[in-house]
């Protein structure tokens, strides 16, 4: 078997396990009622264009792109760490 045959089964293998994992996350999303990537990646469009109005309601300083961004993939995190902070009566 050459190099270049190796190579081309190695990325066979990764592509079926790419389809396997999809589809597997698929049947997972399905079955819990989460929301499809479509309904995800609208949040994410949301949230990015309101951090900039609670940071200029909060700071009266415009955000910047820079914390924009970090916020936009942070603000899962942060809104569920604050659902629990609520949970546990903090």
């Amino acid at each position: 078997m050459t190099q270049t045959d190796k190579y081309g089964e190695t990325l066979n293998k990764l592509r079926l396990m790419a389809r396997e994992s999809l589809l597997i996350q698929k049947l997972i999303m399905r079955n819990l009622n989460l929301p499809e990537p479509n309904e995800v990646a609208k949040c994410k469009e949301w949230i990015k264009e309101a951090i900039p109005k609670i940071v200029l309601e909060k700071t009266g300083k415009p955000a910047t792109q820079e914390f924009i961004d970090g916020a936009t993939k942070t603000f899962g995190f942060w809104w569920l760490g604050t659902l629990e902070q609520i949970k546990r009566g903090q």
